[in-house]
């Protein structure tokens, strides 16, 4: 698309020449996208640059993500702004296509590009020898991002409809030779594309038995083994989860609200009482050495609760240590639960503690509060959260996250502790039983249990 006589008297060289040696020095103006090019496996991108006179030079790409690459490129140069939005909605209408950030948009054509390229297919004649210089130099510095090419893994390659005979044999040839028998789809006549799937089983099948085999190990791997083991689960789990699912539910569960420990026992611990900071601070480390001790003894930390004050014991905090010293005992537990709930309705980890056994004891889960994973529906118009509340709504999270079976909110989970500030050893218990919820998805996902 040529420039107009009046734009290109405004620069005493080329509109080809000026893009090529001056266009990434302008700033990015926007980049657009079809909106359904993941589906169609056909991109439609425009990246736009601004000059400083306000006027607008863009490229306009076709991008076949399936097989061929840069299908078509074109580009208008120093058009003013009614003119660029003119050509962009000639080009495609405002309800079908969005927004995207730069970084998106040539990682979209650069990794159709290079899909194409292992195949011998090159850009076309525009892009290479004008369009290309639009977009910022193929580099390290540009944000890498994961672009999907091909169909199940394999080039496609679909019949345009200006696509002769001569040409679409030369394309089929061309795969044959470097695709390999039967290693590529070619859809000559509009319909449907091969099942989606296709050809992918055999691959998924033996990482299913390679995963097997090494579950068969488990734990005791060695640093070999470890490492393959986490590279199949990883692959597992990027097939089956979407993220922008799990990032909007990352964005439900951290709070809006600092979880860094106040400055003294927060007065809902103590329940009003005239309680003595020592020992607050006394009940705070039992607890901690409960949360650590792998096989506790119950008795002695019983013991030691009736050997303190009574208005100590009867403060809320006092009465959540207590319902762990009695997990064991299920009836006893759910009494003194249900008891301690009543009594204490707003104490937040006794609350957790009761609406999860609610769940595990009737299996109804039409109990929960509205946005039940939502910080704050808990923490709402709080300043602060004390680490061991924090502690237990992970619980809670985690608990009900593995009752959805929805491994989007299991990977969410692990994004979410992997960013907040826990300590050392709270961290690893939830990383460590995250990933056992991952396996444990990934084996009945697989039918091996």
């Amino acid at each position: 698309m040529a420039a107009s006589a009046k734009n290109q008297s405004a620069f005493n060289i080329s509109p080809e020449k000026y893009i090529k040696t001056k266009a990434r020095s302008l700033s990015v103006f926007e980049c657009i996208i079809d909106n359904n090019w993941k589906e169609a496996g056909i991109a439609q991108v425009v990246v736009a640059r601004k000059h400083s006179n306000g006027n607008i030079t863009a490229g306009f790409f076709l991008v076949d993500l399936y097989c061929l690459g840069v299908k078509d490129s074109t580009f208008i140069f120093n058009n003013t702004e009614v003119e660029y939005n003119a050509m962009l909605n000639e080009y495609f209408p405002r309800k079908n296509r969005s927004s995207i950030s730069y970084a998106l948009a040539h990682n979209i054509i650069y990794a159709a590009i290079e899909f194409a390229d292992s195949f011998g297919f090159k850009p076309e004649k525009t892009f290479t020898e004008v369009t290309q210089y639009i977009l910022e130099e193929d580099t390290d510095e540009v944000e890498l991002i994961d672009v999907e090419c091909g169909y199940n893994g394999k080039p496609l390659f679909i019949k345009g409809p200006f696509d002769d005979k001569i040409k679409t044999n030369r394309i089929i040839n061309q795969l044959e030779q470097t695709a390999g028998p039967d290693n590529y789809y070619v859809v000559l006549e509009e319909g449907d594309l091969p099942a989606k799937n296709e050809g992918g089983d055999e691959k998924a099948n033996k990482l299913i038995d390679e995963f097997t085999e090494l579950m068969g190990k488990y734990p005791d791997f060695s640093d070999e083994e470890h490492e393959r083991f986490n590279e199949i689960l990883d692959e597992f789990i990027n097939e089956i989860t979407d993220p922008e699912i799990y990032n909007a539910y990352i964005l439900e569960m951290i709070p809006q609200c600092d979880f860094e420990e106040p400055d003294s026992t927060p007065d809902y611990f103590i329940g009003g009482e005239d309680v003595d900071s020592k020992d607050m601070e006394k009940l705070t480390e039992m607890l901690n050495q409960l949360f650590l001790d792998s096989d506790p003894d119950k008795a002695t930390y019983i013991s030691k609760l009736k050997s303190i004050p009574e208005n100590v014991r009867n403060t809320p905090f006092a009465k959540f240590i207590e319902l762990n010293l009695i997990l064991d005992d299920d009836e006893k537990y759910t009494q003194t639960l249900d008891k301690y709930y009543q009594q204490h309705p707003d104490f937040t980890p006794i609350r957790f503690r009761k609406l999860i056994n609610e769940v595990a004891v009737t299996n109804k889960l039409d109990h929960l509060p509205e946005n039940q994973y939502h910080a704050d529906t808990f923490f709402d118009g709080r300043e602060s959260i004390h680490p061991i509340e924090f502690t237990e709504y992970l619980n809670y999270c985690f608990y009900f996250t593995l009752t959805e079976e929805d491994i989007n909110r299991i990977v969410a989970f692990e994004f979410m502790i992997d960013e907040l500030d826990l300590e050392e050893d709270i961290y690893d218990q939830f990383l460590s039983r995250t990933k056992e919820a991952k396996v444990l998805f990934i084996l009945k996902t697989a039918n091996i249990i």
